[in-house]
């Protein structure tokens, strides 16, 4: 579950989240974006976390906005 970072973004049920968990950290995945993409190891790495909390997470408010 996502407790510490944030809600689930709304409408996305623990199952869904987790099957897109499963699908974006696949090594299938993986394998065609670094040999077949082109994607560096660097790429990806800065690229997971990110497609993570977009696609799972309630965006966040930042103070200001």
């Amino acid at each position: 579950m996502c407790l510490a970072v944030g809600a689930l973004r709304t409408g996305l049920s623990v199952e869904q989240a987790a099957d897109q968990i499963y699908a974006l950290t696949s090594i299938e995945l993986f394998e065609r974006l670094t040999e077949v993409c082109g994607w560096t190891m660097r790429d990806w790495q800065d690229w997971l976390p990110r497609i993570l909390s977009e696609t799972l997470l309630e965006p966040t408010r930042h103070a200001g906005r």
